[in-house]
């Protein structure tokens, strides 16, 4: 029997932790600064999924990417403010959602907003974007049970032989990276390929598209840059003109300036000495994609 459908209105309680350090400041309360706006959230939950609605003023722009740690799903809005919902909001126990986080921001002069979702669980889940409001639908993990037919009762307790498992190698971890070394790019029949050298494995980070300029933007945590000063590479391909990169205190920023961030996609494939990024064109924009 299905259950009751439960309507949970978000109130934000707590100020918003920046998420993006010193490149990132709060954005002023006066609402003439951007025309789109995100105006609730609120979660349905049902016996099969729960469901995170993002409503706006009008249609909402985004991109999105899962974080491994801590584990949760980042919704980027550029060119939004969320001045109602902004704070930090943890909702009544379920088994998906374990808090939500809002926070208003200006990168390079363009007003972005930043909606974390923190999970309990890895997420399968689908985004439903309906021009004013976006869905994201989290499923839950369905109970596995069956029934014994007759008969079966007597096979289920004779003893069964168990066969030596297979012996398979140990794989190794590869350590984690602390320090930059080269950054280099190349081109090949319209896909630009960014190699990032480092002393390990560069795997935590996260990374948005920004528009107006259009640039891709990467945030390497734990990571030092070669020196203090920005380094700039040019590039010879009709999706990317250059690549910047410079220290933080707390991270290694990384940006990718494009010459039409709509039209194009990015994924990311980790090695055991740094991370390789591929820029390439699509119909649609686009979010990254990790490669296993």
């Amino acid at each position: 029997m299905i259950g009751m459908k439960k309507t949970l209105i978000l109130s934000f309680v707590f100020a918003i932790v920046a998420f993006f350090g010193c490149a990132a400041q709060q954005i002023s309360d006066d609402p003439s600064q951007t025309a789109r706006q995100i105006l609730d959230i609120t979660i349905d939950e049902n016996p099969e999924s729960v469901i995170l609605s993002i409503k706006g003023n009008q249609t909402l722009t985004y991109t999105s990417d899962v974080e491994r740690n801590p584990m949760g799903l980042y919704l980027s809005f550029p060119e939004t403010a969320a001045d109602n919902v902004l704070g930090r909001f943890i909702p009544p126990k379920n088994e998906i959602i374990n808090s939500i986080r809002v926070g208003n921001f200006v990168e390079d002069q363009t007003a972005l907003t930043i909606v974390f979702v923190a999970l309990n669980q890895d997420p399968i889940y689908e985004i439903i974007s309906d021009r004013s409001e976006i869905q994201i639908r989290f499923t839950k993990k369905a109970d596995v049970s069956y029934t014994i037919e007759p008969g079966e009762e007597s096979a289920a307790i004779h003893p069964v032989k168990v066969q030596n498992p297979e012996t398979r190698p140990v794989q190794r971890t590869p350590s984690p990276a602390s320090r930059l070394k080269e950054v280099t790019a190349t081109t090949n029949e319209g896909l630009t390929t960014i190699s990032l050298e480092a002393d390990g494995a560069i795997i935590d980070y996260k990374t948005f598209k920004l528009i107006n300029p259009d640039r891709v933007v990467f945030d390497f945590y734990n990571l030092k840059s070669p020196d203090w000063r920005q380094r700039t590479i040019g590039v010879q391909s009709e999706l990317v003109h250059r690549i910047r990169y410079y220290g933080h205190p707390d991270k290694l920023r990384l940006v990718i300036d494009t010459r039409n961030n709509r039209l194009l996609k990015y994924t990311t494939k980790a090695t055991d000495t740094g991370l390789i990024i591929m820029v390439d064109r699509a119909k649609d924009s686009a979010v990254s994609a990790p490669i296993n």
